[in-house]
């Protein structure tokens, strides 16, 4: 970071210094616009849910910032997606602050809001139960195995950092040259 602004080493702080933390908001209006949309088109409800963000989902712009939008009020925050899976978030709630692996704080408040205004509706309706409901169950047999690929099933939306300053420095036509196999050989990357 030796080269980076002022500006961008406060925001870079300001990350790195906050504390992991699941938040309800996104996921409370998302749930009422689906209950309120009830009977509707599939399509209706989705854009129902979105108007309702839109408009009650609260806007943070900090200082430094120019590129402006976030998913929480918080630096470090997630968001909850019910709609597409909160079956293992149920499951896991209590034991988020204190897992291994990327442990995230969730305050007493959320836990309730979650159990008691969000979990209900969704069982049997998120895009995960739909999935694991039309999968046939060798397919279902052969991906807990280890033997099949699921796509939706084994990948983490978000994980993922792309290497940007590779991006830049070799551009897209560079990283795709980079892609290629050397003639008569093949590609190990």
């Amino acid at each position: 970071m030796s080269g980076a602004s002022a500006r961008t080493k406060q925001l870079l702080n300001l990350v790195m210094r906050a504390e992991p933390e699941v938040f309800a908001e996104r996921a409370l209006i998302v749930t009422k616009a689906y209950q309120e949309s009830e009977g509707k088109p599939y399509e209706i409800r989705q854009a129902s849910a979105l108007a309702a963000i839109l408009n009650e989902y609260p806007v943070t712009i900090r200082d430094g910032e120019l590129i402006v939008g976030v998913k929480t009020v918080k630096p470090f925050g997630s968001p909850v997606y019910p709609e597409v899976s909160c079956e293992w978030l149920e499951e896991e709630l209590d034991n988020l602050p204190t897992r291994r692996e990327q442990p995230f704080r969730v305050s007493e408040e959320v836990k309730k809001e979650l159990r008691k205004q969000v979990f209900p509706y969704w069982r049997e309706k998120t895009v995960h139960a739909k999935l694991l409901e039309a999968l046939p169950r060798n397919a279902l047999d052969a991906h807990n195995a280890g033997a099949l690929f699921h796509y939706y099933l084994d990948r983490s939306i978000g994980h993922l950092v792309a290497d940007y300053e590779k991006v830049l420095q070799s551009g897209l036509n560079g990283l795709k040259q980079e892609g290629k196999p050397a003639r008569g050989g093949h590609n190990m990357h």
